[in-house]
């Protein structure tokens, strides 16, 4: 059972950093397309990025789902973002921490959702 927490560990962080340059993407294209760029706006654009990111976690990973998103989610934008790349390091506190925790949220309501389809069935 430790080998394969520990093989999904090591996936996540691998994932952690892929995760972390489609954010910054996602970030740059919905910066440059706003006229007056907003918390609120960023956020919501970026959501269609990390909304794809917590569906493929829900469907492929069996193990821990939540856990590897709050993983992947806090490896992108503490050290990889900020101390290894510095591609989060000119944006707000707010922006990171609105970014941390919408993928562990978008995970759980995916999978509550996949649960509740799964018993309608």
């Amino acid at each position: 059972m430790f080998a394969t927490y520990l093989k999904h560990l090591l996936a996540w962080l691998a994932f952690g950093y892929f995760y972390l340059k489609g954010l910054n993407t996602a970030l740059t294209l919905s910066i440059d397309a706003q006229d007056d760029p907003s918390l609120l706006n960023t956020v919501i654009y970026c959501a269609i990025f990390i909304a794809l990111s917590a569906h493929l976690l829900v469907k492929y990973e069996k193990l821990q789902p939540l856990m590897a998103s709050v993983v992947i989610s806090a490896l992108a934008i503490g050290p990889y973002g900020h101390w290894l790349t510095q591609l989060l390091a000119p944006y707000s506190n707010e922006m990171n921490l609105a970014l941390f925790l919408v993928l562990p949220l978008l995970t759980w309501l995916f999978k509550d959702f996949s649960k509740f389809r799964s018993k309608a069935e």
